[in-house]
């Protein structure tokens, strides 16, 4: 072995073994720093338990490592987090000490929500990590007052909702809130899952029975909401329609017939599926219109839905959730029948 190369690497492995030296010493340092700043906000004496390296590569020289963590922190049976960096310093340091405080002071404004299953999330920006916040927040008025937290968001799942009931949730004095959004699912088993969207649903519409959402700026509603009321609830309630290996979901007041073509229009291309025919017997329907992903390998194939004019077909790219933790996974697409009108469509595939 070179001398020099040799040298080299039992000074590095030599410097992870001297204290204060290399990943070791950094992990010390960060636990110090978390218990003084503890020590400073709270003027407890927290115990600084394990800490886990953050933002870090397997790349990164192992005297680099570890320069910034979350310290996981216990003081009189409570446990929490500090977030802290070697590199700026103690009063830089963030932690969610007073998180159950504070999101149960939030989760009070939605208690009238009444379902069969409820999970309630709160979000808000500074530290999404375990709702980290800076070491001059204190109070809830500390919380909502701070410029680095723009925006408090409400996310709800629930099993069993009772839209009615949306009617007594009382936000009026709640101008910190941007938004609450609720999602109520058509299997329960959803409400506790992993799984916790945070956008307007989109393939989620398969499996929810309805959705509602709180908006503090009614131009980031989503477009399907044609009415909505300021410092309301708006709903959006849903209805799934199963027709052989066609399923659609809709609004619950639209009236769509759906049945099998017994036509077969002419085509270049080969149907994974039957033809299928909607017809649209009420006012304007927007939904969307999905095949299983069990019909062909979603990872070796393309989903295309096909639709037929009476004189040509044509094809468009569908979709797929198969990476969403749904039961069931869906080729989809959106589409919008004027009242009168009747689609014909099928489902297609090709090799990617």
């Amino acid at each position: 072995m070179n001398k020099l190369v040799g040298l080299t690497l039992i000074l590095i492995a030599g410097c992870a073994l001297i204290p204060g030296c290399g990943s070791s010493g950094h992990t010390r340092r960060l636990k110090r720093m978390a218990t003084e700043y503890v020590k400073e906000k709270y003027d407890i004496k927290a115990k600084a338990n394990r800490v886990s390296n953050d933002g870090i590569s397997w790349l990164t020289p192992i005297w680099e490592k570890s320069k910034a963590g979350i310290v996981e922190m216990k003081y009189d049976g409570k446990e929490f987090y500090v977030h802290a960096d070697i590199d700026l310093g103690v009063d830089q340091c963030t932690d969610n000490y007073l998180e159950d405080e504070f999101c149960d002071r939030i989760a009070s404004y939605f208690q009238n929500v009444r379902s069969d299953e409820k999970d309630l999330v709160v979000a808000y920006t500074e530290g999404h990590y375990k709702h980290l916040v800076g070491k001059d927040v204190k109070t809830f008025d500390d919380l909502i007052a701070d410029e680095r937290i723009p925006s408090i968001y409400v996310f709800i799942y629930t099993y069993g909702l009772d839209p009615d009931s949306l009617d007594s949730v009382d936000l009026s004095d709640a101008s910190w809130l941007s938004a609450a959004s609720i999602y109520d699912w058509t299997d329960s088993s959803l409400v506790h899952s992993e799984y916790k969207p945070v956008t307007t649903p989109y393939t989620e519409q398969f499996m929810l029975n309805s959705y509602a959402e709180y908006n503090a700026d009614p131009s980031r509603y989503p477009a399907y909401f044609e009415e909505y009321e300021d410092g309301k609830f708006t709903v959006k309630r849903f209805k799934q329609i199963e027709q052989g290996d066609l399923h659609i979901t809709c609004g619950d007041s639209d009236d769509l017939a759906v049945s099998e073509y017994s036509g077969s229009p002419e085509s270049d291309y080969q149907g994974t599926t039957k033809w299928y025919q909607i017809t649209n017997n009420g006012e304007t329907a927007k939904g969307m219109i999905a095949f299983p992903c069990e019909l062909a390998d979603p990872d070796k194939k393309l989903g295309y839905i096909e639709k037929y004019d009476g004189e040509k077909t044509y094809v468009s790219l569908m979709g797929s959730n198969k990476d969403r933790e749904f039961e069931r996974k869906y080729y989809s697409t959106r589409y919008t029948l004027e009242a009168g009108e009747t689609m014909i469509c099928r489902m297609v595939t090709e090799d990617k």
